[in-house]
């Protein structure tokens, strides 16, 4: 039968090298492209930098929240904490896995939490629980300048960022400063539009100055971690 086609009609090529389909949404439409095992590889590898900018963890632990179809996320970050030894546990990023969410912070006190959004925070808070008591003593990662400014008042061991640019994935270090994006993969840029960014390498179809829709500075300066590669400093506060 016909190669499928996301919303806007482009057809997602066949290739028998895909792990899975990602997509990132441009306005009001979704585009669709595939990942190949060694597109997750190198994005593994970029994952692993971050995860090594920090000196030590309290435990082994940590809680993946994301939406149930967010795989350019999940599966590198995922390899990554694997190959590092930490036991990884999931949540939807939903308000309805709040019980849930709060029994994995009670029970297994994780020491990395990566995609808190609004939408958790709210469901948190109407089922009564306090986010701020709930993550402090943890390294949190968030997904949105909503739940950067709540979580300010919390005492996390850090709060930082995770955050997908179009096509490509970006994730704070214990430094900040800006997600770092596999360098590999990505070329940033900045226009009127805001971030884009084009592939160096093989997704499929090949982006090129792709808009992202994310209205960011870009830092050239070099990372505290050492990283050379440019980041993008997104929202701080609401």
């Amino acid at each position: 039968g016909p190669a499928p086609q996301d919303s806007a009609g482009d057809q997602i090529m066949s290739n028998s090298d895909a792990l899975f389909v990602g997509h990132y949404s441009m306005g009001d439409t979704q585009h669709f492209f595939e990942v190949s095992e060694r597109e997750v590889s190198r994005m593994v590898t970029s994952v692993s930098r971050v995860l090594k900018s920090f000196d030590r963890f309290d435990n082994d632990c940590a809680l993946v929240i994301s939406p149930h179809d967010a795989w350019l996320r999940t599966v590198p970050l995922q390899r990554a904490l694997i190959a590092d030894r930490k036991v990884v546990m999931d949540a939807e990023d939903s308000p309805f896995e709040a019980p849930r969410i709060e029994a994995f912070m009670r029970r297994m006190r994780p020491s990395l939490v990566f995609g808190i959004s609004s939408g958790v925070l709210e469901g948190l808070k109407q089922m009564g629980f306090d986010a701020r008591t709930l993550f402090a003593n943890a390294h949190v990662w968030v997904t949105d300048a909503g739940a950067y400014t709540v979580l300010q008042e919390a005492e996390c061991k850090s709060l930082l960022r995770w955050a997908q640019l179009g096509p490509a994935v970006g994730l704070e270090c214990a430094f900040g400063g800006g997600v770092h994006v596999s360098e590999r993969d990505w070329v940033l840029a900045k226009d009127p539009r805001g971030v884009l960014v084009s592939s160096r390498l093989d997704p499929a179809p090949s982006l090129q100055e792709c808009p992202t829709g994310v209205m960011a500075e870009i830092v050239t300066e070099p990372c505290g971690c050492g990283a050379i590669a440019p980041r993008v400093d997104l929202w701080r506060e609401a």
